[in-house]
């Protein structure tokens, strides 16, 4: 703590205010008292001079690309590391990291073809607060995959709907967001329109868009999937031969329209105070169409679906942007791959 800004000052209590033990013997010249008050070596000094003088250490780091802007410093990671405390906040100063913790971007839904369409993916979840960061030592950062783009396997099918779908969780200094889902999907075996299975959009940090069942075959509609509380909202549901689009921080992904557009993705955002960049991220992808247009991928990301008998967008990397569905009418298309995520920290690492 500081020292008195009035009154007596006494020797022994400067020593105290530097670490020093009360009552050992000490030198107004020596060198940790001097530096209270940025005297040089020998120079002359009056005890009024310490008033309101304080021993203050700030916190220092090493890991990820850093900037400053102010008092602040900044560590971005766009892929795992460590976060390295080499000294910890003391006397007075801030023990305060901001963190902005967005993981990897759910895949859009694949499709078989017959005027189905596949749900866009959901962002990664998007988490911002505070911590407080007492002492030194290493810290694991990691950053969350996005979710890998399906495959075609050829001969009128899709590979299982039983893969991994949901973007890689990212975490940092205890927090952690969770990957977004996956977009509604649809696998078909061989040539049967009736021999079909289908899933609607899966939950994540954001969830990911509905598949859009061919309606002359089944008119049932397939539902988005819920976001994660505090991290991304829910994607729209699929609408007869249109996906909906994934969720995004900023909001819930569109419903599709029949024979209609597919469901824009859901918006990201920008906020946090560790948002050094101001950047948009966290956007849902967009759900695939049948005959009009594709879902935009969500501000932030969100990658766009694919129209017609095209493939969708891939999420964009270290956003958290889910995946593109694919569009259908003929021809089977693929689910794209979400983003990947971030990690951006920020605390006080000097004074006024």
């Amino acid at each position: 703590m500081a020292l008195q800004s009035s009154g007596a000052i006494s020797l022994d209590d400067i020593h105290v205010e530097v670490d020093g033990s009360t009552g050992s013997t000490c030198s107004i010249n020596d060198s940790d008292i001097r530096g209270l008050i940025d005297k040089g070596d020998g120079a002359q000094s009056a005890f009024n001079e310490f008033y309101g003088a304080a021993n203050i250490t700030y916190m220092n780091a090493s890991g990820g690309t850093t900037s400053t802007s102010g008092n602040y410093r900044f560590h971005k990671f766009t892929s795992s590391g460590t976060f390295a405390v080499s000294a910890a906040a003391s006397g007075g100063a801030s023990a305060t990291v901001d963190y902005l913790i967005i993981a990897g971007g759910g895949r859009g839904g694949h499709c078989r073809g017959d005027g189905r369409s596949g749900g866009g993916g959901g962002a990664g979840g998007y988490r911002t607060g505070t911590v407080t960061v007492s002492s030194t030592g290493d810290n694991t950062i990691t950053i969350g995959a996005g979710a890998s783009q399906i495959q075609s396997s050829g001969g009128g099918a899709i590979y299982s709907l039983t893969n991994p779908q949901r973007g890689g969780d990212s975490s940092a200094l205890g927090v952690t967001s969770t990957g977004g889902g996956a977009g509604g999907a649809g696998q078909a075996y061989f040539s049967s329109n009736s021999d079909s299975r289908v899933v609607g959009g899966q939950s994540g940090g954001s969830g990911g868009g509905g598949y859009g069942e061919n309606y002359l075959v089944n008119s049932t509609d397939t539902a988005g999937g819920s976001g994660s509380s505090g991290q991304g909202n829910s994607g729209g549901g699929g609408r007869q031969d249109t996906g909906g689009g994934g969720g995004g921080k900023g909001g819930s992904g569109s419903n599709g329209t029949r024979d209609g557009p597919g469901g824009p993705g859901g918006a990201g955002s920008t906020t946090g105070n560790a948002n050094v960049d101001s950047a948009t991220r966290g956007g849902g992808g967009g759900g695939g169409a049948r005959y009009n247009n594709a879902g935009a991928g969500g501000s932030g990301g969100g990658g766009a679906g694919g129209f017609y008998t095209g493939h969708g967008s891939s999420g964009s990397s270290n956003t958290g942007g889910g995946g593109g569905g694919g569009g259908g009418f003929t021809t089977n298309t693929i689910g794209a791959a979400g983003g990947s995520g971030i990690v951006i920290l920020r605390y006080v690492y000097q004074g006024s």
